[in-house]
């Protein structure tokens, strides 16, 4: 019989063995061309090589009833980035002070998997594969994205007191379909520096002070590789006969989600060790990529499309303080927080994800559950509510139904607080991290509890 053998397992008749190889490099040049004018590039890489092996032996454990088995991995993954940029910087009179940015950028990445395991070992210090008697997996798989963008930036700044920008990008991804593969974001900025005004200037507690507000819009490209593409998968064998099947039914439309964002903020720094930021945000997000459930007899249940939107509005505070700063002894304080409020804002059809409900005028996090309605006192069976009335019961899940109940995974607020202490040259760093107001959705306590 098999089973574990917490004993054998500390032999050296097993085995488990885990390599790692990462190499992360940035390399740059710059030339100046001209006066004020220069070219730089720029290249970052980072390559990562993942071995695993497992093994157990054929005599006692988990191995046993197979002969011994074995399983082998490995994944590569090469990712680079390179940046290519015009930079132009002219002041006149050190009064009207301009930089001009323009640029290119490319990413390409790169992930290849290989899993192999096998069974029925003659002996147990032979453990390569290769003596395995019998192959039970072999597979393999390559994904690949990329990304490139065209970009440009222009600041001024009059007498280092009054800032403006503007900057305007082409982004285009592989993960989009061919007919919306490129995107065109902006962005708009001003800054004004008030601890430069006179009326500021007398006002000697404060160090810093600057108010400053943005407007532009971003992109978000976080799906798989190939959604956009009909694919076939193939594995389907049948009989020994290699065989495959429709694996994605692709959407040759899907383009980037678009984010328009304002923020309005006041950056400070009072008494030498007292800094901070407080910032109002307003982040509308639409063309929003989710996953649109669609008929069963099309062979999927959903399909990834740009539909909808979502607004996230809030008020963020963040403080920083040294609170001693003595000899060799530093200690600093600080702590962030975050109001935040999410809502649905279009949405032409409800969609139910696993536990979640996306309903227009909705939180998107709102959860779409049966209500526990606690035990039944006369033999301690579950109940659950019959609807979102609440005024029947029932003991048989399966005539209740789903349904909100005002609850969210979204929070109120949360934040964080942190510590930093150093003492002739020793440092200690403690982070914390809370939410309030939300729900959270424990699996696996489901079926202890109902």
């Amino acid at each position: 019989m098999g089973g574990n053998n917490p004993v054998g397992s500390l032999s050296g008749d097993d085995a488990r063995m885990f390599n790692q190889l990462r190499i992360i490099d940035n390399l740059s040049g710059e030339y100046e061309i001209l006066k004020d004018l220069k070219f730089r590039t720029s290249w970052a890489i980072d390559l990562i090589d993942v071995q695993e092996f497992f093994y157990r032996n054929p005599r006692y454990g988990d191995g046993r009833n197979v002969g011994g088995y074995a399983t082998e991995t490995n994944i590569g993954e090469d990712n680079w980035i390179g940046t290519q940029t015009l930079n132009y910087t002219k002041s006149l009179n050190n009064t009207h002070n301009f930089t001009v940015l323009a640029g290119y950028e490319a990413q390409k990445n790169k992930r290849k998997g290989l899993e192999l395991s096998g069974e029925g070992y003659p002996n147990p210090t032979l453990r390569t594969l290769a003596n395995a008697a019998t192959p039970t997996q072999a597979s393999s798989d390559i994904a690949e994205y990329s990304f490139e963008s065209i970009f440009g930036r222009v600041d001024y700044n009059y007498n280092l007191k009054y800032y403006l920008s503007g900057t305007i990008r082409r982004d285009g991804s592989s993960r989009f379909g061919i007919n919306n593969r490129y995107g065109t974001f902006w962005s708009i900025g001003a800054s004004w520096r008030l601890d430069q005004e006179a009326f500021i200037d007398n006002l000697s507690f404060v160090d810093a002070l600057k108010l400053r507000a943005s407007y532009g819009t971003n992109g978000n490209a976080g799906i798989g590789n190939y959604q956009h593409i009909p694919l076939f998968g193939f594995g389907q064998d049948y009989d020994g006969t290699p065989g495959g099947a429709p694996s994605n039914i692709g959407n040759i439309d899907l383009t980037w989600e678009s984010t328009s964002s304002f923020n309005v903020g006041l950056d400070f720094e009072l008494m030498r060790f007292l800094n901070g930021t407080i910032e109002y945000f307003d982040r509308e997000s639409s063309n929003l990529l989710l996953n649109r459930p669609i008929s069963r007899t099309t062979g999927f249940s959903s399909l990834t499309q740009n539909f909808g939107a979502m607004r996230n509005n809030g008020i963020e505070i963040t403080l920083n303080a040294d609170v001693l700063r003595k000899n060799d002894l530093t200690i600093s304080l600080g702590a962030n927080i975050t109001f935040l409020k999410n809502r649905i804002t279009k949405l032409d059809e409800d969609i139910v994800d696993d536990t979640k409900l996306r309903k227009e005028g909705y939180d998107f996090q709102t959860f779409y559950l049966y209500e526990w309605a606690g035990v039944n006192s006369a033999d301690g069976t579950p109940q659950w509510y019959v609807d979102s009335t609440k005024t029947e019961i029932t003991g048989d899940i399966n005539a209740a139904e789903r349904f909100t109940s005002g609850r969210s995974a979204t929070p109120d607020f949360f934040g964080g607080l942190n510590a930093d202490i150093s003492w002739k040259g020793l440092f200690m760093n403690a982070q914390f991290s809370y939410s309030w107001g939300n729900y959270l959705y424990d699996t696996e306590a489901r079926f202890f509890t109902g």
